[in-house]
């Protein structure tokens, strides 16, 4: 009896099991290798979203400049911890060779977006991804994720989780990153 439950259990959810896995949009990179996300070492994905003013922002603008993509929500509290942090980095290297772009993935209104940056007082750049144009193709399964992409548009880092990013040590990190 016990393994006749357990062949229609895996009958059951096999077809369950291939669905969930096949959800993430598999996108072409690099040599034509198709992957659910992008990594250490792939040319970082471009993309066009809106900032908070309406604006369209393109990645690939910001080419011959390090380039902190982060991932967040504004329901997210590890996202909302690492926000100051994330403030105080994009003070020090403002004027560098050095770009910040949050992509909120909030499908909340833009209006809730931008009052939660507002309230807070941070002042770098925010985009709105509510659709998943730029979340999907780069494979976010949690926030916050971030993305540090080099002058040349090759991705350096992948960070998942929050992190302190007014670290001394991360601000020089960047920095070397930033002197190549």
């Amino acid at each position: 009896m016990n393994k006749k439950l357990a062949l229609l259990s895996v009958i059951l959810l096999l077809p369950l099991m291939v669905l969930v896995m096949g959800m993430g949009e598999t996108v072409k990179v690099g040599g034509g290798a198709l992957r659910n996300s992008i990594d250490v070492g792939d040319r970082a994905i471009d993309f066009t979203l809106n900032d908070l003013f309406g604006n369209p922002v393109t990645l690939s603008d910001y080419k011959g400049k390090v380039v902190f993509l982060n991932f967040w929500a504004t329901w997210c509290p590890p996202c909302r911890d690492e926000m100051p942090g994330m403030e105080s980095l994009y003070t020090a290297l403002k004027g560098e060779d050095f770009e910040m772009l949050a992509v909120s993935t909030d499908r909340a209104s833009k209006s809730t977006v931008s009052q939660f940056i507002s309230n807070r007082g941070f002042t770098f750049p925010v985009l709105l991804d509510p659709s998943g144009k730029a979340s999907i193709p780069y494979g976010i399964s949690g926030i916050p994720t971030t993305f540090i992409i080099d002058k040349r548009g090759i991705i350096t880092q992948k960070i998942i989780g929050a992190r302190n990013w007014g670290d001394v040590s991360v601000m020089n990190q960047l920095r070397e990153l930033i002197r190549k």
